[in-house]
């Protein structure tokens, strides 16, 4: 006789990735391909944008500084 299993939906497929503790914390399980889990993976990206900031606040510093030699008739190579 021929008998159903269980329904496999997508959710209870392999994942790309092997379950394992997260990369950064070392404690919780992964949840995303980078291999961070949920609250590591917030982290990281508000880290990431606060070095963006900080690097455009670099760079607009250098042009301001870049202006100011300009203005004075020097050149910065």
């Amino acid at each position: 006789m021929f008998a159903f299993g269980p329904w496999r939906i997508p959710s209870d497929e392999e994942s790309g990735w092997p379950v394992a503790d997260c990369i950064r914390c070392c404690e919780a399980a992964r949840v995303d391909e980078q291999g961070y889990c949920r609250r590591c993976r917030w982290a990281v990206r508000a880290e990431i944008e606060e070095g963006l900031c900080a690097l455009c606040d670099y760079l607009r510093a250098w042009a301001r500084f870049m202006d100011w030699c300009a203005q004075r008739g020097q050149r910065i190579a």
